[in-house]
């Protein structure tokens, strides 16, 4: 699934923190990684107005030459060794190119880290990020500078049997679930040669604390009774279907909550479920699609991706739903009987 991965760097140090973990995910899919950096070119009408256009094309080559150096230098690193690499020059602002050369190149990832270095050889990752992920094409894993990455099987030195295990954000709907065969192959490629797990998660929303008194028991324990069974018997068709041979582990909770965005942060940072059951340590990915359905057990994940994105300190993997019907992209996981589930 993950042929072409196209990392974004900006010459700074937090740019190339993607580079383990995109480097791990090739290795493990025997991809390839494509190597991109922008070349932030002086603005021409500027220096049109001054009469010094000479200036401006060596400064342009200079620039060009150095760019070219640095991603050589970085293609010969040797935590790459044994990777295809290649290199790619990007022009005009960084986000639009970015998303052109993913079009361009036909990449299936983009692995970048949510912050850079600014200046007039640099550029701000941290918006950046929010842009790519608006518009992309692909999935894009969005790592935090100044967290530690994921880039073994077995990420958290204070559990060394702990293997890696993404959270994935569901809301009960067919949609939401386009980010499952992704998410199950990331994490089955992070998580190389150990297997990896799947943790599904599924946000109860609570109404506002004002309206919560006039919420009946009822309700609630509806809510919560439908819930556990769409993800008992998702992780059924899970383990024996298209995705056993990823020899993945599956777990899942439900978690309640007025504000989605907190409670799914809570769950994947913390392992905390509806009880208040934690899980030492917490995960180590968060994995969501970028829109979904609204209604009391329903969230909108779109509204919540870069709430997520801005407050959490774990990797992000955001997919975006593909132009199929729902009804075509997870076949497997459906039957027309399943309409009314019971447990």
């Amino acid at each position: 699934m993950f042929e072409y991965i196209l990392v974004p760097l900006d010459g700074s140090t937090c740019s190339e923190r993607a580079l383990p973990v995109a480097a791990q995910i090739a290795r493990a899919t025997h991809g390839t990684l494509v190597l991109a950096r922008v070349i932030s070119a002086p603005i021409e009408a500027a220096w049109g107005a001054l009469g010094v256009t000479q200036p401006m094309e060596e400064a342009v080559e200079a620039q060009w030459k150095e760019v070219e150096a640095y991603l050589a230098n970085v293609a010969r690193l040797p935590l790459l060794n044994g990777i295809e690499v290649s290199r790619q020059i990007l022009t005009e602002r960084p986000a639009p190119s970015i998303l052109d050369a993913t079009q361009a190149l036909q990449a299936d990832l983009i692995v970048m880290c949510s912050h850079g270095a600014t200046g007039f050889k640099r550029w701000l990752l941290g918006s950046v990020t929010q842009q790519v992920i608006r518009h992309s094409p692909v999935p894009v894993l969005a790592l935090r500078d100044g967290c530690e990455q994921p880039a073994t099987s077995y990420p958290d030195a204070t559990r060394p049997l702990h293997p890696f295990t993404t959270v994935v954000a569901l809301d009960g709907s067919r949609l939401a679930e386009e980010v499952l065969v992704p998410a199950a192959t990331l994490t089955a490629a992070i998580a190389c040669p150990a297997r990896g797990g799947l943790h599904l998660t599924r946000v109860v929303k609570l109404p506002p604390p004002d309206e919560r008194q006039t919420l009946e028991p009822e309700l609630r324990e509806m809510a919560l009774y439908e819930a556990k069974c769409y993800l008992r018997e998702l992780t059924d068709r899970l383990l024996e279907g298209p995705l056993a041979h990823l020899n993945l582990t599956v777990s899942w909770s439900i978690a309640m909550g007025d504000n989605v965005a907190k409670t799914l942060i809570r769950v994947a940072e913390h392992g905390e479920d509806v009880r208040g059951v934690r899980v030492f340590g917490g995960y180590d990915m968060l994995a969501m699609l970028t829109h979904g359905r609204s209604g009391f057990s329903r969230l909108m994940l779109g509204s919540v991706t870069e709430q997520v994105l801005s407050a959490t300190r774990l990797p992000l993997f955001i997919v975006h739903p593909s132009e199929k019907a729902p009804d075509s992209t997870v076949q497997f996981l459906w039957k027309k009987e399943d309409h009314d589930r019971s447990c």
